[in-house]
This record gives C-alpha cells, structure tokens and sequence, in this order.
C-alpha cells in the first residue's frame, strides 16, 4: 500500500467525523445536520460500554439470526449514531425502545441508525434483531464441511465481525459481551468463555440453548464461536505455577472423529503456555483455552482470546501420516497464537496502523519461546530464513512500511503481509541483541501492565522500551518501522598502529532496475563480529565509524545475523569470511553471508560469476538452510537468465552439487535426525527432480510414488515414502506416469476426507501435463474443493516451468468465476501469479488483463504494483547478469567433495 500523500490527510482530517489513526483522535464536534458519514473511524463520541448477543445458529440451514443490546455512551445529543452492519437483514432497531432506522450505507458495512429526536448526552441502549445468511468465503460467520457433517465458525479479524452481528467494529472499542447461543442439541458449543453453570436448556425442535460467562474487555475482532460435531479433547488442567495462581483448563477441538490427532497440540501447547507466562511474567489473561481445528479456513490461525481457531493441518497431527516438520509448525503456530493473548488480546493496538503490535510480537516471541523450548528444532534459523524472504519483498521501491496508515478500509489486509510478521519480528530481534535481552523484557513487561484490558499504541510501547533500556530508542526504531526498504551498509576496514576502525556509510539497498531513491536514512544498530570480539554502535548519520581494540583480521559485519540490514565490503574481505574463516561463523552468520552475496548479485555489485564462485560451494554447508541457498540461484539462472540451449547445462551443475547432498542424506530419515535436516531432505530431492533433472532421482521418487498412492488396492501407504517426500513422490507418480496414475488420484479426491491427504492429492494433479492439467483447470471451478483449496493448487500447478503459460492462461480465463468461488484474501494473493515470469511480453499481459481486476480487491492495487516491479526487476536482473551467467555455466567445474560445514575457494 503506499502512502497517503500529505494533500489527502489533510482533506481527511477536515471531513465530519474523521478520527485520525493514531490513538484514536476524536473529530471536532459538528452540527447534527451537517454530519456526513465518518471516514475510516467511527466518530469517537459514541462508545460502546457492554453488549449482549443471542444468535440461533445451525450450520446445517443457510441462514443465521440474532438480537443484540448494546448500552453505549454518547457524549452529546445525537439524532443519528455510526456502527457497522455488512449484508445484515434487520428487521429491528431500537435506541431505548423508541424506533430507529438502520441502513447500510456503503459496501464495507458502514450503518447509520437514525432518530426522529435526539438521544443522549449519557447512557443508552441499541437494540437490533437480524438474520442472515452464512458468509460464503471463510470470513464473519460462515459454514464448513467435513465427512458430510457441517460447521460454523467465525472469522472476525481485521473488518468482518460486523457480517455477523451489529456494532461498533473497531479494534480501540474494547468492552464486555454477554453471549448467548441457540445451536442444535448434538452439536457442541464454544465461545471466548465458558457456559454458566446450569444455563444450558433443551428446547422444542432438537436444539439447545447455552449461555456464556462474561467476557472480559474485548474488540469485537476477537469475540468468536465455533458449532458443530466436534470432538472435545479435555486433558488434567495446567497446575498453577509461580506466576499463575491457580489451575487453567486447556482443551482442543476437532472435526468429527479426530479428536486423537490433537495429542501432539495439546501437550507442546501447555509447555509453551507456561513459557510465555513466564516471560511475560503475568499469568494467562483468560478463564480458559480451546485449541479449535476447523475443516476449512483461509489462514494459519487466529488469536480470539480465549479460543484460537486453527486451519486443520496446522494443529492436528498423525504419526507416520503428517511430517516431522509439522511439529515443528504446530509449535510455532501455537506459540504464535497464544502469544497474542497478552500482546494483541489483553492489549489492543488501537487502530490498524499499528497492527505490527500484534502481529510482529507474536512472530517474535513464537521463534525465542519455540527456540527456548526445543533448540534442536532450528527455529532461530527457521525464522532467520522467513526474515531473509521479508528482504527479499522490502527491496521493491513499492514495498511498504511495517507501519503505515490506511487510505481506505477495504485495505486494511495490507497490514498483514511478510513486512508485518517477518520483517517486523526481524526489526525487534535486531533492537532485542542491541539493547540486552533483559532490558528488551523489562520494556515489554512494563508496556503490558500499564496498558492491561486496554489499548496500547506504537509510542506507548517504544517510551517503555526506552526507559527500560535508560536512553531514547523511540527515534531508532520509528526509522525502521514508518520507512519502506532497508539499510545498506558499506563497511571498510582501517588499521593504524594495532587498532582497528570500521568506517561506515549507509544507503537504501536497491536492486538493478529499482525505481526509488537513494535518500533514505534509518539508525541501524550495527553490531559485527570480528577475530577479536563483537562491537556494536548504532550508526544515526549517513557516515560513521566503530573503534575496535584490535587490528581484526576477519570481520562479520551482521552479528549473528540479527541486523536488518544488507551490507557490503571490499571483495578481499568477502573472501576472508567465504574462505579460511568460514568455519568460524556461526550458522546464522553464514545464512546472512549467503543473503548478503545474493543481494549484491542483484543490485549488480558482483558478477553472477564471481557471486556463484562464493556461493556454490556452500551446497556442502552442514546447515540446511544455508546449503539450499545456492538451489535458489541455479533455479533463476534455469528459469530466466540462460537460453534454452543451456539450460541442460544449469542442470548438470545442479546434479553435480546436489547429487552427492542427496547421496549423503538419503530417501529415508536417520535416527537422530532434527526437523530441519529432514525438511532439507525434501528441498534436495525436490530440486533434484524437478529442476535439475536427476534420471535417478526421479525413478526413484516416481517408485516411491507408486507404491504410495496404492495403486493396485485403491488405499494409500504410508510406509512407502517418509511424510515429508509424500507429495514430491506423488507428483512425480502422476508426471511420469500420466492419465492412469491421475485418474486413480482423481477418483480418490471426492472420497477423501482429510485435509492433509487432499492437499497432497491436489498437488499431484497440478503436476500433470497437457490435457491432463486441463482437467485440473476445470476442477479448481469444481465445487468438491473446499474454499481454502484453490489457490494452493494454482500455485503448485504454476512451479512448473513447462506449465506456467498454460496456468497463466487458464487463470485469466477463469479469473471472474474464481473470484465468486474463494476467499478474497486468497484472490489477493493470487495476483502474484503474474510475478512468475520475466519478459517484457507477460509483463504487458499482466498489466492489461489486471489494471482493472485488481483494484477490486481488497489490496489488490498493492498487490499488483508488487507483481509488475518483481517482473521489472527481473528482466533488468536477466539483461544484466545473463552474459556473466552464461560464462560461468560454460566455464565451471563442480569440484568434488572435500567433507562438509565449510565453503571452500574454487
């Protein structure tokens, strides 16, 4: 999203009813004739003090209702009042019994409730009676299917509670509700509370109805519930620990008949759970936790306080069925989502433009509370590599800001991308290692206590950090948050008389083709790792330096990798790190070096020659995530740098290096494997397979494939392939062995259930070929497929390369009915199929066929100016490099292997 240019906050700030978005400003008072409809905030005159909500839900029918009574307070005498209602059929409005009339008067759900005679100063009460029917695409309260039994559920955030029910659906309006709940008598019930004792009463037709406990002060973003079949899994509660006095229950939920696939949850759950009371060192701030995997749903999870609600296959786990790296995404997800419950839920960032708060934190605090957990998980370097991807989105000269101010509501999901969760969580790891972990802590406590039950906002949070850590660090991190992009610090070493001196300058980091300027600044807490120790300053001013004690004869100039930065220096040093002192660095370090060189190749500082001679040894690093690197750079030059008469070539290379990777680790896990190394397992044979062309590599996993899809029995086995290789070896199955192998999968889809094997399923089928992928094409229109299934399939069909035109060309041909059929969020992000490719002629396609389209969606606009600058850049990446690419691919020789951990200098 870009910026709001000055002109248009100033009309926004002159029209009726803006309120700004920093701590919620309310708007001058204005003459009741005159009002207009507020723009992006409710008028702050209004605020709601409690509601009470009765719903009849039955997943089963196509529509819901309910009756609500809001008490709110208003500070002067109004004759008409702004909430929110989207695609609410009311049937009744009151304002303390007297008639009122409710319209919605825009399509994001802004309502006006209309008096004859004003109401107020002081307290009142709305209430509204509705129905409506069932969200069709996985937002508000909308209807899921599994093993023919149906679900509700609700998805609130950012915008979309008021598809359920009235009221004021803004985060800075936290307030206590009352809810009460008329489902089917069979289905089990959930909300952010408990019921009240003795309130359940069966009622004629089958159906029940359950009141609930008070809820503590919440935004309606995160009330929720949840009706269905689902089995309940209710473990001892949590004893009470040094911080919580008392027991907590904990349970999980899941779909009909899998309640044993939450074992795996329920008990790392509790572990983390304490690890965050701890760390916080304030006690769960809720009555209790469900845990709630549902059968369809567009996100990872999402944090309603109380009860988390889960996509299936990020809580649920079946030994030998799911892979070893879902534990360790389970562990994270649920650090993520229960980290919230202090940051986000017990304070509440008060508009969006702060949605960092909520979002950047529980990144952050789920890789130290995972990686404190169980080390041997990798998580530090896990997220390290999602903080790299982030980069990777920040160098675009149309990337945001982690905080940036809406311009239209309907953009509110701008907020929430990789430069909220991964950039932000990389920005607070880097200020955590400047300022001392226990300072950093400090900050954070006193922010949560000062602000408990309420709402919090960037400035609250950073004066805490401040005077924890006993100097001003507000003006340091507000560079990194408002400002798009990210540092490039140019290091060069200086040595006089035995001391040693870093003279440092930065610059905005642009890659070749870029568009932006030069000119921004940020204060960068520059932190290096040299033979005689660490140092650190933060670097304020476009040029400085960092005294040493020692003439250093090595420098990293990113610590542990904890900056986010980019950095250069003369080549010689680069050498240094690259060659004799490789193995002085710390996994990190090397990840962070492997980046550093991929970034300079793009921004055209080194020759893709000269980057690859660094690079490509590092296939035979000991650390997985640094050894994939080089896979990345080989798949660009085969996709977009070098003709197609060498592209058989790039394969070769890709076989000689990564041949013996996939000799050394094999098909099959080895006993004290951790997560990572069997996660790279996949990486290598996937590459292998898929873009290196290995013969071997690909009878084999099309062998594996076989036996696994059972082709003979019509049942799948499992024991025929590690989880991990699952789908790789399925996609092969139906590559390679065409429309027998499909139609077997095919048939299987409308028989399967679970959501992992459909997954896998769907992915095999958009690895087929010629009319075969057709089919595919026409079932992604088909309505087997469940919501949340679509996009994933798309994607998986365009990775490969011989398929991506044809998918190109289905999707614009389908792109209106696929809109109608999945969630918006997913129709966003489908928009950056267009970046798949890098030549002028698709760049024009997209251009042509999506400057209209995208607009419509939510963040569409965004999300396209993002696609067409990753096609730019691409094509100035290729005109500039791929001469120095194609000399290196004729020119190379893979040398054999020397043993592992370490680059060596070719």
């Amino acid at each position: 999203m870009k910026k709001i240019q000055p002109f248009l906050v100033s009309l926004l700030c002159a029209l009726p009813g803006y309120a700004g978005a920093e701590r919620g400003a309310a708007a001058p008072p204005q003459k009741e004739a005159a009002e207009a409809p507020p723009v992006l905030q409710l008028p702050r005159d209004v605020r709601p003090l409690h509601y009470s909500l009765a719903m009849k839900i039955v997943p089963a029918n196509e529509r819901f209702q309910g009756t609500a009574d809001i008490e709110v307070q208003l500070d002067r005498p109004r004759s008409v009042i702004w909430l929110h209602g989207r695609n609410l059929h009311v049937t009744q409005a009151t304002v303390d019994a007297a008639p009122a009339t409710y319209e919605q008067v825009n399509e994001e759900g802004l309502a006006r409730l209309s008096l004859k005679k004003p109401v107020g100063p002081g307290k009142v009460t709305l209430h509204f009676g509705w129905d409506a029917a069932f969200e069709p695409r996985i937002v508000g309260l909308y209807q899921a299917t599994e093993a023919g039994e149906k679900y509700a559920v609700t998805q609130f955030e950012a915008v979309d509670a008021r598809r359920a029910f009235p009221g004021f659906d803004e985060p800075v309006f936290k307030t206590p509700f009352d809810v009460t709940l008329t489902v089917p008598a069979a289905h089990v019930v959930v909300t952010n509370t408990m019921p009240v004792p003795g309130e359940e009463k069966l009622l004629d037709g089958g159906m029940k109805r359950v009141r609930f406990a008070t809820t503590k002060p919440l935004p309606t973003y995160l009330v929720a519930w949840a009706v269905g079949p689902f089995d309940v899994v209710t473990p001892p509660p949590l004893p009470p620990n040094e911080v919580r006095k008392h027991p907590l229950q904990v349970r999980g939920l899941a779909p009909k008949g899998r309640g044993a696939e939450l074992a795996y949850a329920l008990q790392s759950g509790g572990e983390l759970l304490v690890l965050l009371e701890r760390y916080f060192g304030i006690e769960f701030p809720y009555e209790k936790l469900d845990h709630i995997a549902v059968p369809d749903y567009s996100y990872g999870a999402m944090e309603n306080a109380g009860a988390i609600v889960y996509r299936e296959d990020a809580l649920l786990f079946r030994p030998g069925i799911s892979s070893e790296g879902s534990r360790y995404n389970i562990a994270e997800v649920l650090a993520h989502e229960m980290a919230h419950q202090w940051f986000g839920d017990l304070v509440t960032l008060r508009w969006w433009t702060d949605a960092w708060l909520n979002e950047s934190f529980a990144t952050w605090m789920a890789t130290r509370t995972v990686a404190e957990w169980k080390p041997e998980l990798g998580a530090s370097i896990a997220f390290l590599e999602d903080v790299q991807e982030a980069m990777h989105n920040d160098e675009l000269s149309s990337a945001r800001a982690i905080r940036q101010p809406l311009d239209d509501i309907k953009n509110v999901w701008n907020q929430f991308d990789g430069i909220t969760y991964q950039k932000g969580g990389g920005v607070l790891t880097m200020f955590e290692r400047y300022l001392g972990a226990d300072k950093f802590k400090a900050g954070i406590r006193s922010y949560l206590n000062a602000h408990a039950w309420g709402g919090g906002d960037t400035d609250d949070l950073l004066d805490a950090l401040s005077q924890a850590a006993g100097r001003d660090m507000k003006t340091a991190f507000h560079t990194f948050l408002e400002r798009p992009g990210m540092p490039l610090v140019e290091v060069k070493v200086q040595c006089e008389k035995g001391r040693g001196r870093l003279e440092l300058r930065q610059r905005r980091y642009l890659p070749l083709g870029s568009e932006a300027a030069q000119g921004d600044r940020w204060q960068v807490p520059f932190c290096v790792r040299t033979s005689a120790g660490e140092a650190c300053t933060l670097l304020t001013e476009g040029e400085g330096s960092l005294a040493l004690d020692a003439c250093p004869a090595w420098v990293m100039p990113n610590a542990e990798g904890a900056g986010y930065y980019h950095f250069t220096m003369a080549t010689e040093e680069l050498k240094k790190l690259a060659g004799p002192t490789y193995a002085l660095l710390t996994p990190r370090e090397r990840l962070s070096l492997a980046d550093n060189v991929r970034a300079a190749l793009h921004s055209g500082a080194l020759s893709f020659e000269d980057g690859m001679a660094i690079l490509t040894p590092m296939a035979s690093d000991s650390t997985p995530q640094v050894a994939a690197v080089p896979m990345e750079l080989l798949t660009l030059a085969h996709e977009a740098l070098v003709s197609e008469a060498l592209r058989a070539r790039v394969e070769e290379v890709g076989r000689q290096l990564y041949g013996p990777v996939a000799a050394r680790i094999g098909w099959e896990p080895r006993k004290g494997e951790n997560v990572q190394e069997q996660q790279f397992r996949h990486r290598v044979l996937a590459f292998l397979a898929t873009k290196a062309k290995d013969p071997r590599v690909i009878a084999e996993a099309v062998r594996r494939g076989r036996a696994y899809a059972g082709l003979e029995d019509g049942q799948f086995h499992p024991e025929a392939v590690a989880p991990e290789l699952a789908l790789l070896t399925l996609q092969m199955a139906v590559r390679e062995g065409g429309q027998a192998v499909y139609d077997t999968l095919a048939g299987r889809l409308a028989k399967t259930q679970d959501s992992l094997q459909r997954r896998r399923i769907l992915g095999a089928l958009a690895a087929a070929r010629g009319e075969l992928l057709d089919r595919t094409f026409a079932l992604l229109l088909d309505s087997q497929l469940r919501k949340n299934e679509r996009l994933g399939t798309l994607f998986d069909a365009s990775n490969w390369l011989d398929s991506r035109d044809a998918v190109w060309n289905a999707y614009r041909k389908e792109f209106d009915q696929l809109v109608t059929l999945m969630p918006e969020s997913h129709m966003r992000s489908s928009i950056s199929l267009a970046a798949r490719f890098c030549d002028p002629e698709h760049l024009e396609q997209a251009k042509q066929f999506l400057s209209d389209r995208a607009p419509q969606l939510p963040s569409g606009k965004r999300q396209l100016a993002q696609a067409l600058e990753t096609v730019r850049l691409c094509i100035a990446f290729r005109d500039a490099q791929a001469g120095s690419a194609e000399r290196f691919f004729r020119g190379v020789r893979v040398p054999g292997s020397r043993g592992g951990g370490r680059a060596r200098s070719w």
